[in-house]
């Protein structure tokens, strides 16, 4: 073979392939510094090509082992299969125990350590086998490719440019590169071989893996069984270890009867600690119990992989058929509920705790009974002698607190068995739920689509027949009436609480009627009504929907509960658990729609839309509810004619009766469709009218043709999730109308509280409104814009519970959402904790599904930034006594809260994490920072207004010369309104880098100085009793401080006064001037104090004319140019 790999040689080589060795090459290699006519960049070159010789010989050496090992492990396969067949035949039935049934508890326990040792290790053995299978499958389909490939590069001429012959070139690097070609032919060709040999391996090898295996499941059974045996004695031991301390301590206990109290105390004490351990509800027969639990846990978990392992290696043997379909949806029917083994974790979660405390309590009593001279001594501080003698007494106590030690060792040991008994019966039972839970997964996703019956036909009437006689049968149902009256009989508590539920609903439907009439009376009157009155009738109406649905529901309950319960009892209960269900949702939505319902009063529906509703609902309600009861029946039991009969014609009838319901619902004409293009007109709305109708009717009706074809089983499940969406749809309505209620009554609330807050403000004085209280306006709320971001909240929430909604009723059922997690993106390096606590770096994939769940949650983000504030305004911040700063300062922070959280954690659910971008993000804000250095100190400078507040939403401020109240403080800059009603945007940064005055910052209150001048002569105390008159007067005007009149000056034609008084705030400063101004001028002429004018003396110097007094003031006539204004200047 090696010979013939070498024809692709341009010339014949010096050294034959057959004699190439890497001793050999290495020997050429070592020669070439003494070869001449070689230059120092040839000679590189042939280095080169001699490693290159060198790596593919090393190659060859590898592959030629591996064929040697294969050959001889075929070789031996029959003989050492003899042998496995030799140890299977001589292994005993039951390995013998390397103890006696009555040895001691630790004995026995360190037998069981060992058996325990050993059955892992065995079972550890048995899975390396079941990989080993697995592989050798997987290498067997993939080695004759490989093969192939392989021998195709012989095949083809060498393509790597190292070993190509150059013109030209010394005979020294011509000879290395044919020398390498051959080596890496060789190499190629035992590869080759040693492929063949692998397979021709596997195949003798196939009955030797088997029997391998055989025999390790054979040493794992055993072990096993060793370790349930030695388990059993370990339970026996140490119950009568248990019984053996109980009766010392008792008899003890009895012996120290007529001792010192502080003997009888303690021995006491350990009767009490050795009782722990003995009884049904002692430690041993818990360990006992969890021991057996745990054994069953196992077999459990082991039957289900396997089941599951051989289904998945079926399944891709065989590809998905027609019967493959069938048995996979037989056997998840057959795969056991998860919810026993859930509730049984949640209830152990009470039980772990309490055992570790119990533990810890030991624990630190046998700590301080190490010392016994100094429990002796604690013990006998306060101990009073009675005549016997101190030493006596201090050697009775010590002996009776070493046998308390000696109890609480072995309650510590029995505690700490139980302890770690019930961890791994915890973990055992959480990977049972996982395999279950993945199992139905993987049976989900591939059965949902595959044909369950044939194209419907007149054999399935006859079939059909059959199974109503099967259901009305007088045998069967009379089987039920006695499996109930088996249940009276024997769980007589549970049939009279059955019935006592129903009764006790019965008497409360007069009430909640009452109280539903009674909160529409409220609420009619009153729209400010509380919203308790609303929950009130919800509950009421739900209270007045239960009777029959509640009956169906006991009723199915006892018949799963009973012990006599056959399969056709057991289809009945879940008949009724599904009439149960759909009747008490037609039934609610029924009552929802009564005259002074809670529709009608509360949610504020139409007239005709209640009307129609509730006129189709009184034939949908019995129709359906009864269908369903039927189709759930024959779907329930195990003949598969009865529900590919039955069950798919009624299953067709009820999707009949679906479509003519929604036809009636959803008709172009119908009040549903009237009112809804009441609210929105223009061909769209039109046109999505009856797209919205047309589909409501192929829906139900591609389902039923569905289920005709043969796709009965996929009809089953779809039509399963339609009516569970039609109920979705139903409690989304039902929260919608609820959230409306709950923010309009806040909305109404808000409203009332401003308009009495402004009459009231009417009604008082300034410094009463700031005893009192009251506002002075700018706190109040955009009432508009709190309702549009509540609509929008309501609106978003309601959308988002229903695509949470849908999503999970859809997810086990539609194969496409299920293969979202199947789609790898790209992958990450996660940290995850292993068994010995250390963090493991490993990568970890991004899905589809994981970045559809980022792209919600950056929608959710977005929508929880804009709706939250109004939210928190409606419902939480106006109950509060805040002011509006404040509450404004709250609504910015959480919206930059929210928009924070949102994204680190949609970054996260497509696995970029802080770590990931830290790096990224440093760099970013570091150019961010210089190239935009004033939005970033904007951003910064309104998070300190936000947090610091020296300016809020409300406050008047005086920045750039402009005076305004600030409206709004946004992230980049603060919106301020001036008098003239114009919008000044001012950057955050001047706010905090420049000089500004808030004139309502810690005090609203400001000082008015008014200068008033009077002649002189006037009466001085008269002026100013008349200037503090007017200013207590002003209702403008604070009497704390009070106003006060100062003579500041002797002026050249007045005696000047100033008037200082206080007013409430900067609003009212530019009022109050004018008002005092005019009450002033007022007052004076009423007191007949005169407001002097000026006097000037007039002094003309060196005029020589006399000055001619000019009585007529007429002005002249212009004489100037034409269109020039007259110079008044000479007057």
């Amino acid at each position: 073979m090696i010979f013939a790999c070498a024809v692709v040689a341009q010339d014949a080589p010096q050294l034959q392939p057959a004699e190439l060795t890497i001793a050999r090459v290495n020997e050429l290699k070592e020669a070439l510094p003494e070869v001449e006519g070689l230059d120092e960049e040839s000679r590189a070159e042939t280095t080169k090509v001699y490693d290159h010789a060198i790596t593919s010989l090393t190659t060859r050496n590898d592959w030629r082992q591996k064929k040697r090992q294969f050959e001889t492990a075929a070789t031996s396969a029959p003989e050492n299969l003899k042998g496995i067949e030799d140890e299977i035949a001589a292994l005993p039935e039951k390995l013998p125990l390397s103890v006696a049934k009555d040895a001691e508890l630790s004995a026995v326990e360190s037998a069981l350590e060992n058996a325990k040792a050993d059955a892992t290790a065995a079972n550890e053995l048995l899975e390396g086998l079941k990989t080993e299978a697995t592989n050798r499958e997987t290498a067997r389909k993939e080695l004759p490719d490989r093969a192939a490939k392989v021998r195709l590069k012989l095949a083809s001429p060498i393509e790597e440019d190292l070993l190509l012959p150059r013109e030209g070139e010394p005979t020294t690097l011509a000879d290395a590169r044919v020398l390498a070609t051959n080596a890496l032919r060789a190499a190629q060709s035992a590869e080759a071989e040693a492929i063949d040999a692998e397979v021709d391996s596997y195949v003798k090898r196939t009955e030797l893996l088997a029997a391998r295996t055989d025999l390790a499941s054979r040493r794992k059974d055993l072990a096993q069984d060793l370790v349930t045996r030695l388990q059993e004695l370990a339970t026996s031991a140490r119950k009568r270890d248990a019984e053996r301390e109980a009766e010392k301590a008792a008899e003890e206990r009895r012996k120290t009867a007529d001792s010192h109290p502080v003997i009888k105390e303690v021995a006491t004490e350990n009767d009490a600690l050795a009782q722990q351990r003995v009884g049904d509800d002692g430690i041993p027969s818990r360990i006992s119990k969890a021991s057996e639990t745990l054994t069953e846990a196992n077999t459990s978990l082991e039957q289900i992989q396997q089941e599951y392992a051989r289904m998945k290696e079926r399944v891709e043997r065989v590809g998905m058929t027609d019967a493959v379909g069938l048995m996979l949806r037989r056997r998840r029917d057959a795969l056991p509920s998860t919810s026993v083994y859930e509730d049984r974790i949640q209830a152990r979660e009470e039980e772990l705790a309490n055992t570790q405390l119990r533990l810890l309590d030991v624990e630190d009593r046998l700590t301080k009974l190490r010392n016994l001279d100094e429990a002796v001594a604690t013990r006998m501080q306060d101990v009073e002698l009675t005549g016997q003698p101190r030493t006596e007494l201090e050697n009775r106590l010590r002996e009776q607190l070493k046998a308390q030690a000696g109890y609480l060792e072995s309650l510590r040991s029995d505690y700490d068995s139980y302890l770690t008994l019930l961890v791994e019966l915890d973990g055992v039972e959480r990977a049972v739920v996982a395999e279950i839970d993945a199992y139905r997964d993987y049976v989900d996703e591939r059965v949902l689509w595959i044909r369950s019956a044939e194209l419907i036909g007149a054999d399935d009437l006859t079939n059909g027949a059959t199974a109503f006689a099967w259901l009305l049968d007088p045998d069967n149902l009379s089987d039920v009436a006695s499996a109930i009256q088996t249940d009276a009989r024997r769980h007589p508590f549970e049939f009279t609480f059955t019935g006592l539920l129903w009764l006790a609903v019965l008497a409360v439907q007069l009430y909640a009627r009452k109280r539903i009439r009674r909160s529409a009376d409220i609420i009619s009157k009153n729209k400010a009504a509380p919203f308790w009155l609303t929950i009130q009738a919800f509950v009421g109406t739900i209270v007045i929907s239960l009777p029959v649905s509640l009956a169906f529901w006991l009723v199915a309950w006892r018949l799963d509960e009973a012990p006599g319960t056959g399969e056709y009892g057991r289809a009945i209960a879940s008949g009724l658990q599904a009439a149960a269900l759909l009747f008490l949702g037609l039934s609610f939505l029924r009552n929802t729609l009564r005259r002074e319902g809670l529709g009608d009063i509360h949610f504020g529906w139409s007239k005709e839309v209640r009307k129609a509703l509730s006129k189709q609902l009184t034939w949908l309600l019995p129709v359906t509810a009864v269908l369903a009861f039927l189709i759930a029946t024959f779907n329930s039991q195990s003949d598969e004619s009865y529900t590919n009969s039955a069950g798919r014609i009624v299953m067709m009838i009820q999707l009949g009766a679906a479509t003519v319901f929604m036809h009636f619902l959803l008709r172009p004409e119908g009040p549903l469709s009237k009112q809804y293009a009441a609210k929105r007109s223009g061909k769209l709305a039109g046109r999505g009218r009856t797209v919205a109708w047309l589909l409501a009717l192929l829906l139900p009706f591609a389902l039923a043709v569905l289920a005709a074809v043969g796709f009965a089983y996929t009809a089953g499940q779809l039509v399963t999730r339609y009516v569970l969406t039609l109920l979705l749809i139903l409690g989304v309505v039902m929260l919608n109308g609820l959230m409306h209620r709950w923010f309009d009554l806040s909305e109404t609330r808000i409203a009332i509280r401003i308009r009495k807050r402004k009459q009231k403000r009417k009604g008082l004085s300034v410094e009463e409104q700031k005893e009192q209280g009251v506002d002075d306006g700018v706190d109040e709320v955009d009432l508009l814009e709190v309702r549009k971001q509540t609509t929008s909240l309501r609106r978003s929430v309601v959308i988002t519970a229903l695509l949470l909604g849908v999503f999970f009723v859809w997810l086990d059922v539609l194969p496409a959402l299920g293969f979202l997690d199947q789609v790898q993106l790209w992958t990450h390096t996660g940290t995850i904790i292993g068994d010995d606590g250390s963090s493991i770096d490993t990568q970890v994939p991004v899905t589809l599904g994981n970045l559809l769940l980022g792209i919600l949650f950056v929608v959710l983000t977005f929508v929880g930034a804009r709706t939250v504030p109004g939210f928190l305004e409606t419902t939480i911040l106006q109950r509060l006594r805040l002011s509006a700063g404040i509450r404004y300062a709250f609504k910015s922070i959480s919206r930059y809260v929210i928009a924070a959280a949102g994204t680190v954690i949609a970054f996260r659910a497509i696995g970029i994490g802080w770590a990931d971008v830290q790096w990224l993000v440093a760099g970013f804000s570091v150019g961010l920072g210089f190239g935009l250095q004033e939005i970033f100190a904007n951003f910064v400078s309104g998070l300190i207004l936000l947090i610091e507040r020296p300016v809020r939403v409300g406050d008047t401020v005086t920045v750039n010369n402009i005076t305004g109240r600030v409206t709004r403080i946004n992230m980049r800059a603060t919106t301020i309104e001036d008098w003239d009603v114009k919008e000044l945007i001012v950057p955050n940064k001047a706010f905090i880098t420049t000089e500004i005055i808030n004139w309502s910052l810690s005090s609203e209150v400001l000082r008015l100085v008014i200068k008033v001048g009077v002649a002189y002569g006037s009466d001085l105390k008269k002026v100013e009793e008349t200037l503090l008159r007017v200013a207590k007067e002003c209702s403008r005007v604070v009497n704390t401080p009070p106003p006060h009149t100062m003579f500041s000056n002797f002026g050249d034609s007045t005696l000047d006064f100033e008037l200082r008084c206080f007013v409430s705030g900067i609003n009212d400063f530019r009022f109050a001037r004018d008002e005092i101004n005019k009450s002033i001028d007022k007052a004076f002429h009423e007191e007949g104090i005169e407001i002097a004018f000026p006097q000037r003396t007039l002094w003309v110097r060196d005029f020589n004319s006399p000055l001619k007094v000019i009585k007529d003031l007429t002005p002249p006539e212009s004489t100037g140019p034409v269109g020039e204004a007259p110079d008044d200047t000479a007057r």
